[in-house]
């Protein structure tokens, strides 16, 4: 059986790759929807929420598990929830007719 540590440090890994592979979300998205960022209004705001959260990382010096943890987290949740505005943003223009 795994200790408690092993298992964290397994959580601590999860949590690493999802920060990855949102950071890699964000920048294709980001490719994918740059024109209709650029051309209408309020895409420019979207666009600087997205650039905000690419430039987010987690802080290397922690040393407590439970800091380190949390620190991917916030890093996590910021990159989700400018993947959420951005095809939030998309969605809402496309459905205006643009």
């Amino acid at each position: 059986m795994d200790t408690d540590k092993e298992r964290f440090s397994a959580l601590i890994e999860k949590a690493s790759e999802t920060r990855r592979l949102l950071m890699g979300a964000l920048v294709l998205s980001k490719e994918v929807f740059r024109e209709e960022l650029g051309r209408k209004p309020g895409g420019e705001e979207v666009e600087r929420a997205v650039d905000s959260a690419e430039e987010v990382f987690i802080d290397t010096t922690l040393a407590d598990e439970l800091d380190v943890i949390e620190d991917i987290l916030d890093v996590i949740l910021k990159r989700a929830e400018a993947l959420f505005a951005l095809m939030d943003y998309v969605l809402k223009e496309r459905g205006k007719g643009g």
